[in-house]
């Protein structure tokens, strides 16, 4: 038996300020805080019980917690800014703004935590040290968060984390004393929560945010051939079927 075990931890900070003119008239500003911390414990065994053969049992404990802090005014400009472009539009847009008048504000105060267990198992077998064939079960995770760039409560989030179950088999072998190589996989990847982007109309603007959009099963595979018939020449093919849903 041989293992890797680990911890692993990661804070960061984040900070954004918003000015969007988004009509010649109306303009948005916005204060974006967000802070994360991200942590897990993983682990992974081989076992060798007989000559040839290797059975892998891991897991990852992932812990992630967002803290977000988002404040939003839609303004009107009072005063005419004629037809003036680069900075002194902005200039002049932003002192209208101090004799213009609030539409709307939106301010919050949010939190999100998501904690997941993914294992993987894997079973592999060498019959020689030039070919060997295997199969593999893994889950994937990808947390969830907020949209920095949404003005109202529902395009502002938080999104559910993503997940995967993701099967592989496959061949791989160096044959005739290395003269050929020829590997071979098929794989399926059944998504949840899949993460996607799509617009969503705003305050005063249509926004692109992130957001949870379907599910999806993405499935295929691949052969890779590659022929050394003589010292410096090398002949390579690679064929590939993907079909997703």
């Amino acid at each position: 038996v041989d293992f890797v075990a680990g911890l692993y931890y990661q804070a960061d900070k984040w900070r954004q300020f918003n000015t969007v003119f988004a009509t010649p008239t109306t303009t948005t500003l916005a204060q974006l805080h967000q802070d994360t911390q991200s942590y897990a414990m993983f682990a992974l065994v081989n076992a060798h019980p007989v000559e040839g053969l290797t059975l892998s049992l891991g897991g990852r404990f992932s812990h992630d917690r967002k803290k977000y802090s988002i404040a939003t005014q839609v303004r009107t400009n009072t005063t005419p800014v004629g037809n003036l472009t680069g900075d002194a539009y902005t200039e002049a847009v932003m002192q209208s703004l101090l004799s213009g008048r609030q539409l709307s504000s939106f301010a919050a105060d949010l939190k999100a935590s998501w904690a997941e267990f993914t294992p993987r198992l894997t079973v592999e077998y060498r019959f020689s040290p030039a070919a060997m064939v295997y199969a593999n079960y893994s889950q994937g995770y990808k947390s969830g968060g907020f949209n920095s760039r949404g003005t109202i409560a529902e395009n502002v989030g938080p999104y559910d984390p993503e997940r995967v179950n993701a099967f592989e088999v496959g061949a791989k072998t160096d044959l005739f004393d290395r003269l050929l190589r020829l590997n071979v996989a098929g794989f399926v990847n059944n998504y949840r929560n899949l993460q996607g982007s799509v617009t969503k109309m705003g305050a005063v603007r249509a926004e692109n945010i992130t957001t949870n959009i379907a599910a999806a099963k993405i499935y295929g595979f691949e052969a890779e051939a590659l022929l050394r018939p003589a010292d410096g020449f090398t002949l390579g093919a690679n064929i590939a079927y993907l079909h997703a849903r």
